[in-house]
């Protein structure tokens, strides 16, 4: 399987980060098309070698119809999820969906500092309910765990003491019959 939000799709099914419920399933779909849709309007600044050019895309980005618009329709999302009466701050119901571990991905990446011209703080401030996301994705206890352990791997790579790692666990196997 190729295309990552199938990828998502089948793993959320796998460790219960996938509704059940096939509205909550579509609302999970959309928010993870969006994010790629967010995604694709970034990328070229990413990819970018001229630094005047990247600094240009850059600041486009922080235009009102490009990173600002992307963000109030998911500081909606996250509100109109309120409105249907979960309160702990997701996307889609009362719990972790592959939805709100995509978004954080993009949003703690914006936030991080490393994409120069991007003033995330700017970008979050009108939107208190994704800043509070991202605090409660922060405190999740398996995120804080995989932060760390990534951490560890990285300063071990670039001190050249490993070139690769192994992550146990379980392993799950699905099956097309």
């Amino acid at each position: 399987v190729g295309q990552s939000n199938a990828c998502l799709r089948y793993i959320g099914t796998l460790a219960g980060l996938y509704p059940d419920n096939p509205v909550q399933r579509v609302l999970v779909d959309e928010l993870l098309d969006s994010v790629e849709d967010m995604i694709h309007m970034m990328s070229p600044s990413i990819k970018e070698k001229d630094k005047d050019k990247k600094k240009a895309a850059r600041l486009k980005l922080m235009e009102a119809d490009k990173l600002p618009y992307w963000l109030n329709k998911f500081e909606k999302r996250l509100q109109e999820n309120e409105k249907r009466g979960f309160q702990n701050g997701y996307f889609v119901g009362n719990g972790v969906t592959i939805a709100d571990l995509k978004f954080y991905y993009q949003i703690a990446n914006i936030l991080s500092g490393n994409l120069d011209h991007i003033d995330g703080d700017k970008l979050v401030k009108p939107c208190p309910r994704i800043a509070n996301f991202a605090k409660i994705i922060n405190s999740l206890d398996g995120v804080k765990k995989f932060k760390s352990e990534f951490s560890s791997q990285q300063k071990q790579y670039k001190e050249k003491k490993a070139s690769s790692f192994y992550q146990k666990g379980k392993s799950m196997y699905g099956t097309i019959n």
